[in-house]
């Protein structure tokens, strides 16, 4: 039985996919997180503050790839002050164990990708906060998955596999 709440750790992908209705994995990420708050606070969405600057950085128009207007800029704050998302802070620590995986994934070459420092940072981040899955399409990341003991995987899958722990009323791990 788990101590506490399900930790799920979400790259800036991920919330942009959430932002974007038009994303492909838009309508995966949006189900994961309504069953976050069905199940609430059995299930906990976290992430890296990082993502507040990268999520600014990736938002653009689905078909013009400019950058999203004002309004839509608007929406991105209230989604990071109004919501139940647990952030942890860049710290040296973070960042020290975010510089070892990166190290680590370029010895793994060539059968695997070599892991970027923002992306080694939300496996970082997930790994100290004690979240058990990294929701990502980033192909390097999904490639390391069980790095950390978290187990990375795309948004649909995530999905299929709670809501089919919640059809069954299972809140565990």
């Amino acid at each position: 039985m788990p101590s506490g709440p399900r930790r799920i750790c979400w790259d800036a992908w991920t919330f942009s996919e959430l932002l974007n209705k038009y994303a492909p994995d838009h309508e995966s990420v949006r189900r994961i997180a309504e069953i976050a708050d069905r199940v609430s606070p059995d299930i906990e969405i976290i992430t890296s503050t990082l993502a507040i600057a990268e999520v600014a950085g990736l938002l653009r128009h689905p078909e013009t790839m400019a950058i999203v207007t004002q309004l839509q800029l608007e929406r991105v704050e209230l989604m990071w002050q109004g919501s139940r998302i647990i952030r942890f802070d860049v710290t040296e620590i973070i960042a020290q164990r975010a510089r070892d995986i990166v190290r680590s994934t370029a010895s793994a070459r060539p059968r695997r990708r070599i892991i970027r420092g923002a992306d080694a940072v939300y496996l970082a981040t997930a790994a100290n906060a004690g979240a058990d899955t990294l929701v990502t399409r980033d192909a390097a990341l999904l490639s390391h998955s069980g790095m950390l003991g978290i187990r990375i995987c795309p948004p649909a899958v995530l999905y299929n596999d709670l809501s089919d722990t919640s059809s069954r009323g299972d809140r565990t791990r």
